[in-house]
């Protein structure tokens, strides 16, 4: 993991010097605008058209920070617009993490196929996407970063977009005063999470300030992902009955973690997600009798669970609005739940010797593993995986081991701070 970022961040220094740091959509493509704005547009030969009034369009940028000082420029390039002096549209911007939201005033559609120049624009302030809690007029130069950009049409039918550039206005120069994580705060050489969340202060403070890492090990992070797994395996052996089946397991979920931390499953991810569901299927119709048979109510996981969950709660003193994620989190707690009770400790129970704490440590192992590097998930799915295998083996009920997920996992993303948990990503999303 810290290679990986200390490969990164020093391309991201070597384009920096080079001051290349300007956005592009090339020809602009659906695949490029975020989901939910999606259903306004068409491919086209050359761009994207639009398919419903007034359409909006806001743009995938994938981390790139569109910083004042450096980008003062925006170029819309349109196929084709209609040309009455109705038709009008405006620049969004935000600062996602923040919650900050900045809008222009309305441009006249003469204003695509031009260099837009944003400094000359007096940008309104909002602390919410409702126009009616605008704070004041701020100049280009004074607000900060931001992370997300929505074009909003007015007045047409049909707008027809080839390309959106954001042209860098200044080079950046690297003046070498970098943070270096290990040397600011000593906890973060320990800790992913520590990492992620001053990387994330530091650069929506900075306005792309670099953060360089530095590396702990110098063995590469594969080879400590198969000497866990050789680990693993050589200490279940001696405690199993069919040692192949229970290696072949193990080496499945190591290879599971491997393919997690690949680049090109963030290319594929809308594939990798259809498979996965198919596979989730076919496991949850095999295993469908442990939706139909529990031997027993389990009330004790009912109670423990909410009252742990309502004591973070209090102590925290967040409020559980959060709890109203309950019912969609449930779904996802009892696939995760199935796969860790009828599909891996009831394995393990069969093809080992081993005693119930014993299996139940080992689920909770692969449980922690699969959820790496995020340091702090894997602490907490540890101790979830242990106690929940547990459970399962004493009452078999896959209902109250969902829920119990579902409260915890919900009150756990809402009472931890940000420099502990940050997000509750894994692999190469982290």
């Amino acid at each position: 993991m810290a290679a990986r970022i200390n490969q990164k961040n020093q391309q991201k220094r070597l384009e920096i010097e080079q001051g290349v740091h300007q956005f592009s959509t090339a020809t602009l493509a659906v695949a490029q605008i975020v989901g939910s704005f999606q259903k306004d547009w068409v491919d086209s030969e050359k761009g994207v058209v639009s398919v419903k009034p007034d359409p909006e369009l806001s743009l995938e940028l994938n981390g790139f920070l569109i910083v004042p000082r450096l980008h003062q420029n925006i170029i819309i390039t349109a196929n084709s617009a209609p040309s009455s002096n109705e038709v009008s549209f405006r620049l969004e911007l935000s600062n996602q993490k923040e919650q900050v939201y900045f809008h222009s005033n309305e441009f006249g559609i003469d204003q695509l196929n031009r260099p837009l120049d944003l400094a000359k624009v007096p940008w309104q302030v909002m602390t919410e996407l409702d126009d009616s809690v605008v704070q004041n007029h701020q100049p280009w130069q004074n607000i900060g970063s931001f992370d997300a950009l929505v074009i909003r049409f007015f007045g047409t039918d049909m707008v027809h977009l080839q390309q959106i550039t954001i042209l860098q206005s200044e080079a950046k120069s690297f003046d070498g005063n970098i943070f270096q994580t290990c040397k600011v705060r000593t906890f973060a050489c320990f800790n992913n999470n520590a990492k992620n969340n001053l990387e994330l202060k530091w650069n929506y403070a900075k306005g792309m300030s670099l953060v360089i890492y530095e590396q702990m090990a110098s063995i590469e992070p594969l080879w400590w992902l198969i000497f866990s797994a050789l680990t693993t395996c050589l200490i279940v052996t001696y405690r199993t009955v069919a040692r192949i089946n229970m290696v072949g397991l193990i080496v499945l979920v190591y290879v599971s973690i491997a393919v997690l931390q690949q680049n090109w499953l963030v290319l594929y991810l809308e594939w990798v997600k259809w498979m996965l569901l198919f596979v989730v299927l076919l496991l949850l119709w095999h295993y469908r009798e442990a939706f139909f048979k529990t031997q027993g109510k389990a009330l004790s996981v009912y109670l423990v669970s909410f009252g742990l969950a309502l004591l973070l709660v209090l102590v925290t003193q967040k409020t559980p609005d959060f709890l109203a994620g309950l019912p969609g989190y449930f779904i996802w707690a009892l696939v995760q739940q199935m796969i860790l009770g009828p599909i891996f400790t009831d394995f393990f129970k069969v093809n080992s010797k081993a005693s119930n704490v014993e299996i139940a440590l080992l689920v909770g192992v692969l449980f922690s593993a699969i959820h790496a590097p995020n340091h702090t998930l894997m602490a907490a799915t540890l101790l979830g995986g242990f106690v929940w295998s547990y459970v399962w083996l004493k009452y078999r009920n896959v209902y109250a081991n969902a829920f119990s997920h579902a409260v915890l996992a919900l009150t756990f993303y809402a009472v931890m701070p940000p420099q502990w948990l940050g997000s509750a990503r894994i692999g190469v999303f982290f």
